[in-house]
């Protein structure tokens, strides 16, 4: 039970189904008393945020860059329908038909290189026709119930991310020194690969010790937590600490994706060539 919780597979369908979750939120948001483009807006920047922080998990350099993509872009139509009471006339439609054809056009091109190297390419082909769905939506139904038009909208844009979601492929431990050795574009040195599969192997040796690590220094940050605001055994007493302990975690994680991990992917891909350039130069060394 334990190793199906940390699979690939489990990960996949939380993510999916918190996204397919905002996605019937926002196509019910018309029938809700409070309903307005602006609710829709704000479900589609949640949906944004999950698609960025998942993507992190993903195996590939390519796949990490295409769910950082497609998140921006629906930050974007978010923020756009959030503030759409700021734009005059047909604007928000002007602006929703950019953001899907850049989307679209995006697709397109990650379709045809994927199919022209061979890799599994019918993911970014739905993803592209399902991109002209939502323009054709947009062009046929333009005029119509902007609120009814966008919550429909705003439901295939976060239904497709999920589709994304449970297409992709995550990043597993155990397969952490190919993805790094792909990422480099260095397959075809089994002297690299075989480096890589060492450190693989200590790295997950030292996974479950990292895990209990850090199950110890929650239970230290929660007494840390319990000796500052009490215990007087009332419901706000009790809850205090645990509420604490999840707001340190919460905003570690938000450092950890937000800043940390993006800003080390920045130089990581920045540095890439060189890296790959130094390590082909060790490897042609003669040993001594």
């Amino acid at each position: 039970m334990m190793s199906f919780l940390e699979s690939s597979r489990f990960q996949k369908i939380v993510f999916a189904g918190i996204a397919f979750l905002l996605a019937a939120i926002a196509l019910f948001n018309p029938f809700t008393l409070s309903s307005g483009i602006q609710d829709v807006g704000g479900l589609l920047v949640w949906a944004a945020v999950l698609v960025f922080i998942q993507g992190f998990r993903r195996s590939s350099v390519r796949e990490r860059n295409s769910a950082h993509w497609s998140a921006f872009i629906t930050l974007l139509f978010g923020l756009l329908l959030i503030n759409a009471e700021l734009f005059v006339g047909k604007a928000v439609y002007v602006f929703a038909i950019v953001l899907f054809s850049i989307d679209a056009l995006r697709q397109l091109f990650a379709f045809a290189r994927l199919k022209k190297q061979g890799d599994p390419y019918l993911p970014q082909l739905f993803f592209f026709i399902g991109n002209l769905a939502v323009l054709m939506a947009i062009l046929f139904l333009r005029g119509k119930d902007l609120g009814w038009l966008m919550a429909i909208i705003g439901s295939l844009r976060i239904a497709g991310m999920g589709i994304e979601i449970l297409s992709a492929r995550i990043g597993v431990m155990k397969e952490v020194g190919e993805d790094v050795v792909k990422a480099l574009d260095l397959q075809d040195y089994p002297e690299i690969e075989k480096i890589a599969k060492d450190i693989e192997e200590n790295e997950v040796t030292k996974a479950s010790i990292d895990r209990h690590w850090i199950i110890v220094f929650f239970i230290l940050l929660f007494f840390m937590h319990l000796g500052r605001v009490g215990f007087d055994r009332s419901s706000t007493g009790i809850l205090s600490p645990f509420v604490a302990l999840v707001g340190d975690v919460v905003i570690a994680l938000v450092i950890g994706y937000a800043f940390i991990i993006p800003l080390f992917s920045f130089f990581r891909k920045l540095f890439n060539p060189f890296e790959k350039k130094i390590w082909i130069w060790v490897i042609s060394q003669p040993v001594a």
